[in-house]
């Protein structure tokens, strides 16, 4: 023989002519024992073969799953739903900045985001196992913010008036108020007459229309017992303690304020004392032909 050329499986050679420094790349489906053959070229005797095998083993392969649903910040996803194939033996979810569970399980890990992670998150499934590498596969999911909702107060409040709560208003949000005595409201600003039982911590929670709920925040309601500030929760008798803040009738003494934001306003039917006397815009005052002031 005075030549020989490299044949057999369903790659390609280099320099397959020359029996010495032939080199066989495997295709890229390929797999198993491939059988490689010599065969020679040129005498008169005609020819003859000689063979080998080659083991070639499978590429990693994964894949990233079906698409997740989009969650809220501190939200744990559905299963990813990947596998693993080829020569690899198992495979592990990364990325992101919050955590997982059963993250070299392809099919079953679960992403938890983050308290402060919002937007697309790259999620990475990667291969382990096997003799040819390692590959990887990819996809996102979405992190919807919570909405930052604030409460507050128009305290402090006098007994018989009113008491508003305020919380941030954002678009599309619902809202969720807690506080003493049982209260709840699903206002977003709510109000009621206040008694002094009223005092105490209220709290509120807005969820968004992406249905992601706010960290809760708190206000504090104090009483108030200032002198000579009428409320008029009752009634509208000048002489009847009820309708003051203090719960006592102003004496001659008293500086006396009448806001616009009273219940009732006061009427005076008999003899009654202040020592200065502001109304407030809004506000009105009546002494009717019977009472002095």
């Amino acid at each position: 023989a005075t030549g020989g050329t490299w044949s057999g499986g369903a790659g390609s050679w280099t320099n397959a002519t020359n029996p010495s420094t032939a080199t066989y790349t495997a295709g890229a489906a390929e797999s198993g024992s491939i059988t490689l053959t010599l065969t020679t070229s040129g005498g008169s005797c005609g020819t003859t073969t000689a063979t080998k095998t080659i083991t070639v083993n499978k590429n990693p392969t994964a894949n990233a799953g079906g698409a997740l649903a989009a969650i809220c910040q501190g939200a744990t996803s559905a299963a990813m739903g990947g596998s693993v194939g080829g020569g690899a033996t198992g495979g592990t979810w990364s990325g992101g900045a919050g955590t997982w569970a059963n993250a070299t399980n392809p099919s079953t890990a679960t992403y938890t985001a983050g308290a402060a992670e919002s937007g697309s998150i790259t999620l990475t499934l990667t291969t382990s196992g096997g003799s040819c590498g390692t590959t990887t596969a990819t996809k996102t999911i979405t992190v919807n913010p919570g909405p930052a909702a604030s409460a507050g107060n128009n305290g402090p409040v006098c007994a018989g008036s009113t008491l508003t709560l305020t919380a941030t208003t954002i678009i599309g949000a619902t809202y969720s108020w807690s506080g003493p005595n049982s209260f709840s409201s699903t206002s977003q600003n709510p109000t009621l007459t206040y008694a002094g039982a009223d005092a105490g911590t209220y709290t509120v929670v807005a969820t968004s229309a992406a249905g992601c709920a706010s960290t809760p925040s708190s206000t504090n309601v104090l009483s108030s017992s200032t002198e000579g500030q009428w409320v008029g929760g009752f009634t509208t008798n000048w002489n009847n303690g009820d309708n003051w803040c203090s719960g006592t009738v102003p004496v001659i003494s008293t500086n006396v304020t009448i806001p616009s934001s009273a219940t009732n306003m006061p009427i005076v039917t008999d003899n009654e004392y202040t020592n200065n006397l502001v109304i407030n815009s809004g506000g009105t005052l009546n002494i009717n032909s019977s009472g002095t002031l």
